[in-house]
């Protein structure tokens, strides 16, 4: 059972000799230096800023492994054979397991540009990667409708605090929609499953699936708004109300383009999101109360995901449409080049226009971020490794491209992906692989649980750390068990 976990969470790295990965970095001896031409910059992991640079060239980008072991509140070192990984466990849904890192969520913070252009909507604005890093904007911070975008905000709150494989009973509280709603079609007593409902609320743009679905989340919709607005503010979005789930005009429910650009990039981050509203066509297959089985096919408001619509565009990645008489047409599309994420908010625009806007906007940026890469490249000096990376018996990376740059070691984001994959699945180990382990060979030192195994370059420590007094609890009545 040890050598199991060893395996798991001890990187090795083989270069044929004797080298030092120390909280601050690798050092390696005997490597070849090269001078190169590239792009160094900031960037975050899930909105936190690294302490060390990526670095791209010759079309790929190079992370520091030090930045997501420190995520792990963890260092790994090697010298005079030996090394240690400390890791923690923290509490989710009472059980014991590592944090897991998305690695979508990793992407660069990229230096500010502007530009000027003309657009024919009321109020627009372009984001780059984080919401303070606007290209364009217009009117962005003057009150509007959102008319269904607010749809948005329903599905964020749905992927945070539900599950999609939910079973869902739609609630009676969704007669009390508009009849000149834009509908799903679904009746009081249907059985879908959450992420079917979700496909209903954003495919067709269903006025009824938004209801289900906050009825399902919260147990009514006036519950659900109410967490609406507090998730809108918790996100920086200080100049918005919302009074229903769906957008239905109400004078009271209002937005901005730069708020509604917050609450889509925030959104964007889920991995379920962007296939909602990317997805054409949808066919759901699901039941009546009775049993009676309901085919729908879904087709989307929005025509810049419609291959066949004059407007498509294939940068764009998602969208999602509006409109009623007093919003005018409103649009939030999603867009991702050379690992930037783009988000666009188009309020009081027209029908057709706001199409054309959106892809005018996503094409200026693209262009400018582009050039502004090019001509700010930097010549800086790499020490070239000639080794294998290894994660337990696993090659990460076999005489690839891995190098040192002011002492940390580098890796292409194929390896890191490999890497990320790997230590994640320490996340489903759950208690019946470690507290049997602990069991047999737990001793408690200092508020640390220290477990030693062995390995092929001799003994190794793996701390588990428990930082809240309620998870040494848990522990020990799992223990005792």
């Amino acid at each position: 059972m040890r050598k199991v976990v060893a395996k798991m969470i001890f990187i090795i790295l083989t270069c044929g000799f004797i080298s030092t990965l120390v909280p601050e970095g690798l050092v390696v001896q005997a490597a070849k230096k090269e001078t190169i031409v590239a792009q160094v910059e900031p960037f975050l992991i899930d909105n936190s800023t690294s302490k060390h640079p990526q670095i791209t060239y010759q079309g790929s980008t190079f992370y520091p492994l030090s930045e997501f072991l420190t995520i792990y509140n963890g260092k790994l070192y090697i010298e005079n054979s030996k090394a240690s990984f400390t890791l923690p466990l923290q509490l989710n849904n009472g059980i014991n397991s590592t944090p897991y890192i998305d690695p979508t969520k990793i992407r660069p913070i990229a230096k500010q540009i502007d530009f000027k252009e003309t657009v024919q909507a009321e109020a627009a604005i372009i984001i780059e990667n984080r919401p303070e890093n606007i290209f364009f904007s217009k009117n962005s911070n003057e009150k509007l409708y959102p008319a269904s975008t607010t749809k948005i905000m329903t599905a964020l709150l749905a992927l945070e605090l539900g599950n999609i494989s939910d079973t869902v009973i739609v609630s009676e509280e969704i007669e009390s929609i508009p009849f000149d709603s834009s509908k799903a079609h679904i009746r009081p007593g249907d059985v879908l499953t959450l992420e079917q409902l979700l496909y209903g609320l954003m495919v067709p743009s269903g006025n009824d699936a938004a209801v289900a679905v906050a009825c399902h989340i919260a147990g009514s919709e006036k519950n659900f708004v109410k967490m609406m607005n507090e998730k809108a503010m918790e996100i920086g979005a200080v100049n918005t109300q919302f009074v229903n789930s769906h957008g239905y005009h109400d004078p009271d429910q209002y937005t901005t383009a730069e708020d509604l650009a917050k609450i889509g990039l925030y959104a964007a981050q889920y991995k379920d999101f962007l296939p909602l509203v990317s997805t054409p066509t949808y066919r759901a297959n699901f039941h009546r109360e009775d049993g009676e089985v309901v085919v729908r096919n879904w087709r989307a408001t929005n025509q810049q995901i419609r291959k066949q619509s004059p407007y498509y565009d294939e940068t764009i990645i998602g969208g999602k449409t509006g409109y009623t008489s007093a919003s005018k047409h409103t649009l939030v599309s999603f867009a991702k080049e050379n690992g930037y994420d783009y988000v666009t908010v188009i309020l009081q625009g027209h029908p057709y226009e706001r199409y054309v806007d959106t892809s005018k906007l996503f094409e200026r940026a693209i262009t400018e971020r582009t050039i502004y890469n090019e001509t700010n490249k930097q010549r800086i000096t790499i020490e070239n490794l000639n080794s294998t990376l290894t994660f337990g018996n696993k090659v990460l990376a076999n005489y690839e491209h891995i190098f040192m740059y002011k002492n940390q070691l580098y890796v292409n984001e194929n390896v890191l992906h490999r890497f990320l994959d790997e230590v994640n699945t320490i996340n489903k180990i759950r208690y019946n692989l470690i507290l049997p382990m602990l069991k047999d060979n737990l001793y408690l030192h200092n508020g640390k649980f220290p477990l030693q195994f062995r390995s092929i370059h001799g003994i190794y420590n793996h701390r588990l750390d428990f930082f809240q007094q309620k998870e040494k609890d848990i522990l020990s009545t799992a223990l005792s068990r």
